[in-house]
């Protein structure tokens, strides 16, 4: 006789009848993922390099932080990008220098041009370092801009300091006592452009000075003083 076997009774809600595999443990998020974006805010070069090896690893494992790992990359190479451009324009970038001393300068030098100090000096507050490069100062004096023009002779901060259009009327007095002693053969004493202490203008301006005998003041004569150059050379002629 056949025996007949017991009918297999389904498992509970359609499952299976065999034993079922556990699920395999969550897997954590890379640990140098996690560590490229942490240092891309600080060491950036190191960063982009621990994400290249976190996507290495997380590729291997399966473990979690890939879009870490990228954003490591990204920000490491970027800020990497910016460091060196700051360092490059460092470098590159041309030197400059302020004015204070030069405005020094060009107060004492107008106050023993003119016979008084300015009321104020004026330069560019800096100026690339550049030997033969030029710039302009002013120097207040009676209510009159004077300028001068400043070279830069070298890299060290020397500079050459030259007046531009004007002329010092003590300087053009002495100009015209020295030339007017030489053909009156006596001694004389000068007074220009009624007595202001500069006169402003470029080649061709011309003003009068007043020559008088030392011996008797009330002997005068006229002279024309003519700026010829914008250093402040003059000619002067008599009798105008």
């Amino acid at each position: 006789m056949t025996q007949m076997q017991p009918p297999t009774m389904p498992s509970p809600a359609g499952g299976s009848r065999y034993p079922m595999t556990p699920p395999p443990p969550p897997r954590g998020t890379n640990t140098l993922a996690i560590l490229s974006l942490v240092l891309a805010f600080v060491v950036a070069p190191v960063a982009a390099v621990l994400g290249f090896v976190a996507l290495g690893k997380i590729k291997r494992t399966g473990e979690g932080g890939k879009g870490l790992a990228v954003a490591g990359i990204v920000l490491g190479v970027v800020f990497t990008l910016v460091g060196i451009a700051a360092v490059l324009f460092v470098v590159l970038a041309t030197p400059t220098r302020t004015t204070d001393n030069i405005e020094t300068q060009i107060a004492t030098t107008t106050e023993q041009t003119v016979g008084v100090a300015p009321t104020g000096v004026q330069c560019p507050d800096s100026v690339d370092v550049q030997v033969g490069a030029t710039f302009t100062c002013t120097a207040g004096v009676d209510g009159q801009n004077l300028t001068y023009l400043v070279t830069q002779k070298d890299d060290a901060g020397n500079v050459g300091i030259v007046s531009q259009g004007f002329v010092s009327t003590a300087a053009a007095a002495k100009a015209v006592d020295d030339e007017a002693t030489k053909n009156a053969g006596v001694p004389v004493t000068t007074t220009c452009a009624d007595g202001a202490k500069v006169v402003v203008g470029g080649p061709g301006t011309t003003f009068g000075c007043t020559i008088a005998a030392e011996s008797d003041p009330t002997i005068t004569e006229e002279a024309t003083v003519t700026i010829t150059s914008d250093a402040g050379d003059v000619s002067i002629s008599s009798g105008g």
